[in-house]
C-alpha cells in the first residue's frame, strides 16, 4: 500500500523529534510512505519521503508550482491519503482525494466545535468553517479522545467510521520518577505549558493567590515559554506573588514532576494534553478544565469558574496520589500497529 500524508507539523522534518520517529515507524508497514509538510499560509512547503534513507525536498510556495511533476507523480501513485488535521492539511488531502479518486483518512486532535477554540482568533474561526466539510467527506476519521468523537458525532454525524487512537506517551518513563518534597513550599503547584492565551496560565496564578489568602503555604512553578510570559510575570507581581511563582522556561519537565504535588491544566482548549498523561503516570494528581484527555485519563475536572476553589479544596483535602486510567497502550510498537491497522482499514 502506498500512503501519502499531509501535515503542517514541521517537526516531522527534524530527525531527533518524536514526530519524525513516529512517521518512520509507520513507514515500515507500507510499500511507500510520503509526507507533504506545508501550509496554506505563505511559508515553505516540503515533500519528505520518510524511509530508511529519508530524503527531503524544500519547495517554497512559488517553486511548488514548478515542481508539479513531482507532486503529480506522488498523487497518482498513492493508494490512500491521510491528513493529520481537518484544517489546512485536510484541504490538501480533500483535493488530492478528489483529484485521484482515492480514499481519505482524517485525523482530529482538537475539538473544533469547542467555543473557546473558534473564538480564540480569526484564523481559528476560519479553520472551523471548513473542518466540518473535510470531516464529512473523509472515508475514515481518527481522533485522540472519546470527547472529540462524541463532538463530531453530535455535530456532523459523518458516515465514516471514527476510531479513537490517543497519542502515544512513554508512560514507563514517568512511572518510576522519585517523589520528593519541594525545598521551598509545603504545597508545590506545577504548570507545564506553552505560555499562550489559550493555555490560560493566568488562572493558575489566580488559584495560587486564593490558596495563599486562605493561609496555605503554596508556590507555583511554570515550565514553558511563549508570548504571554511578560504578562504572566506582571500578574504575579501585581498579586505580590513574585517570590512564590517561578518561571523556569522551556525544558524537560521530569525534574519538576519529582517535587510537584499537583499539576494544573487551566486551558481554554486542548488538542490532547500529553502532560496530563505524563503527570498521572507519575502518580501526580491533575486539576484541569474539561479539555483534551483530562476526563478520560482520570484528572480532577472542574470549570474555569470553579478552578480557583477546586485548587484550594484539593490543598485542604487531597487526594495526594492519583493514577492514569483508560490508557490503551503498553508499548510504542502496540500503538504503531494499531495506527497502521486503522490506516489499512480503508473504506472506499
Amino acid at each position: 500500500m502506498r500512503v501519502v500524508v499531509f501535515s503542517t507539523d514541521r517537526n516531522i522534518l527534524k530527525p531527533d523529534s518524536a514526530a519524525y520517529m513516529r512517521q518512520q515507524a509507520y513507514a515500515k508497514h507500507f510499500d511507500s510512505y510520503t509526507v507533504f509538510v506545508g501550509s496554506l499560509l505563505p511559508r515553505a512547503m516540503t515533500i519528505c519521503n520518510i524511509a530508511p534513507n529519508a530524503t527531503a525536498y524544500p519547495l517554497h510556495p512559488l517553486s511548488f508550482f514548478g515542481s508539479l511533476g513531482l507532486v503529480y507523480r506522488e498523487l497518482k501513485r498513492a493508494d490512500i491519503f491521510s491528513s493529520q488535521d481537518p484544517f489546512e492539511a485536510g484541504l490538501f488531502g480533500l483535493f488530492a482525494s478528489w483529484f485521484s479518486r482515492k480514499p481519505l483518512h482524517v485525523q482530529v486532535h482538537t475539538n473544533f466545535y469547542a467555543i473557546a477554540f473558534a473564538h480564540s482568533s480569526f484564523r481559528n474561526w476560519m479553520l472551523c468553517t471548513f473542518a466540518p466539510v473535510v470531516a464529512r467527506r473523509a472515508n475514515r476519521i481518527r481522533v485522540v479522545s472519546e470527547s472529540i468523537k462524541e463532538s463530531i458525532q453530535k455535530n456532523i454525524a459523518p458516515k465514516a467510521p471514527i476510531t479513537v487512537l490517543p497519542i502515544f506517551v512513554d508512560t514507563k518513563r514517568f512511572q518510576n520518577i522519585p517523589r520528593i518534597k519541594h525545598q521551598q513550599f509545603k504545597i508545590a503547584l506545577l504548570v507545564v505549558s506553552r505560555l499562550e492565551k489559550e493555555k490560560n496560565v493566568r488562572l493558575a496564578i489566580s488559584a495560587l493567590k486564593v490558596a495563599r489568602e486562605r493561609g496555605h503555604d503554596a508556590g507555583l512553578t511554570v515550565v514553558g515559554a511563549g508570548s504571554e510570559e511578560g504578562r504572566l510575570n506582571a500578574q504575579a507581581r501585581s498579586f505580590g506573588l513574585e517570590r512564590f511563582v517561578a518561571f523556569v522556561g522551556e525544558g524537560d519537565p521530569v525534574p519538576h514532576y519529582t517535587s510537584a504535588d499537583v499539576l494544573l491544566v487551566p486551558s481554554l482548549y486542548e488538542g490532547y494534553g500529553m502532560v496530563i498523561i505524563e503527570a498521572l503516570s507519575a502518580g501526580i494528581p491533575v486539576i484541569a478544565t474539561d479539555v483534551g484527555i483530562a476526563r478520560e485519563a482520570g484528572a480532577i475536572v472542574t470549570s474555569e469558574k470553579d478552578f480557583e476553589k477546586t485548587v484550594s479544596r484539593w490543598i485542604e483535602s487531597g487526594p495526594r496520589q492519583s493514577s492514569l486510567t483508560g490508557y490503551p497502550y503498553t508499548s510504542f510498537e502496540q500503538y504503531v500497529q494499531l495506527y497502521c491497522s486503522d490506516l489499512k482499514a480503508t473504506t472506499s
